[in-house]
């Protein structure tokens, strides 16, 4: 005769496939508790990061739209508007926003705000004209767009560069 080897776990019957024992499914239903859990507890920290990286989105695209804006402009629309509008008052607020010096003291600099409404979020849209280095062939505009979400506050910009002339290269004297 055959002798069957029997183990504390899982003992041998004849003809029947062995099983888990309760504590080997209780260890096993442990783990998948705590891992469940832990995806449970990330899904407020998803949520946020979510509404973050869509707000971030968003001021990019009210940057890039207000640019965008600009560049529907001619030159001399743009030089008007410095003539007209443009303060030194303006370029203290410029520097203050941005946190460094983009305009001199005393620089003639126009500046016009908006503010937009989206997803209970509120972005406020600040652009500056100024001529470049005191050159008036050449005219930046710096556009700061500013938002606060829960508690957090965020600020971006960029600038963009126009010139009288278009194209400044040489070898597209064609297409000034």
């Amino acid at each position: 005769m055959k002798s069957a080897q029997a183990t504390a776990s899982r003992p041998l019957l004849s003809g029947v496939a062995s099983a888990y024992s309760l504590m080997e499914v209780m260890i096993g239903m442990s783990i998948l508790s705590v891992v469940l859990l832990g995806c449970i507890a990330a899904l407020p920290q998803l949520r946020k990061i979510s509404y973050r990286s869509d707000g971030m989105r968003m001021g990019f695209t009210h940057l890039n739209a207000t640019i965008e804006g600009y560049r529907t402009l001619t030159f001399d629309q743009m030089d008007d508007r410095i003539d007209s509008g443009g303060t030194s008052a303006n370029a203290d607020q410029l520097n203050s926003l941005l946190g460094r010096t983009v305009a001199t003291s005393g620089e003639a600099v126009a500046h016009s705000t908006s503010q937009v409404a989206q997803n209970s979020v509120t972005y406020t849209v600040d652009s500056f004209l100024q001529y470049l280095d005191g050159d008036d062939g050449a005219i930046r505009v710096t556009v700061v767009v500013q938002w606060t979400y829960n508690g957090e506050s965020y600020l971006i910009h960029s600038q963009a560069v126009f010139t009288e002339d278009g194209l400044s290269d040489k070898k597209f004297s064609t297409a000034n």
